[in-house]
Formats: structure tokens, sequence, C-alpha cells
């Protein structure tokens, strides 16, 4: 069982849902929450796993959760898939997102630097010429 509050965020370009479970799988909460509300949450909050889907900005969002002293898993969303429940909203995909991420067989992925993502994007960029 882990030992750490989960919060999961199903990211976006301005408005997040951040979905907040206890280790004992119980949900806090599950709500929207500003760019900056978001970045305001993952300081004060205490230390906890914070998880999301893999995209470009999931490395951002990684990082800067890291450097506020959180664990951050960051998974493929493939992995995700299997565990949403009813539509498809950001609120169930912010649960399936925490649900994913409390099994340990469901890994991250790594966290890639800001060089890391410059060089990776010179790269694709080369390949569509």
């Amino acid at each position: 069982m882990n030992k750490y509050n989960i919060i999961a965020i199903d990211l976006a370009k301005n408005v997040f849902q951040v979905c907040k479970v206890s280790p004992q799988g119980k949900v806090l909460y599950n709500r929207e929450i500003s760019r900056a509300k978001l970045k305001q949450l993952l300081i004060k909050e205490k230390l906890s796993l914070v998880s999301m889907e893999a995209c470009s900005s999931a490395h951002y969002w990684a990082r800067y959760a890291k450097e506020a002293g959180h664990q951050v898993k960051v998974i493929n969303a493939r992995s995700v898939k299997g565990f949403q429940t009813k539509q498809k909203t950001d609120r169930n995909d912010a649960l399936a997102i925490s649900t994913a991420s409390s099994l340990d067989h469901i890994h991250s992925i790594r966290i890639q630097s800001v060089d890391e993502q410059a060089m990776q994007s010179m790269e694709r960029a080369r390949n569509l010429l």
C-alpha cells in the first residue's frame, strides 16, 4: 500500500483537473484548478506522489513537482487508458491516473531535462524535412 497521498493531474493548457487520493484509496478531492493555483498547490502540499500522463508539458510539471520535494510518476497514456471508467472526462481521467499510479507494475517514464527536450524537438523537426 502506498504511504503517500497521490496527486493525479490531468494536464491541459489553462485549467487542470487534480485528483487527490489518500494512502487508503479515498478520494479527498477531484477538482479543476488554474495553472497558478497548481503551482501553489504543489509547493504547499506535504510530500506526495504526483502523477500525470506523459506528454511534452508533463516533463515541465514533473520537474516542478520534484523541485517542490514530491515523488513523481509520469505514466504512458496507454497504461492509464485501461483504468478509465465511464465516459472520457477530465474528472474521470484524473481518477484513472491516480489508480494507475498506485500500482507498482505501472512504471514511470524517464523525466527529461529542458536541454533534452530541446534536443528532441530539434531532432523531430529535422525528421520532418
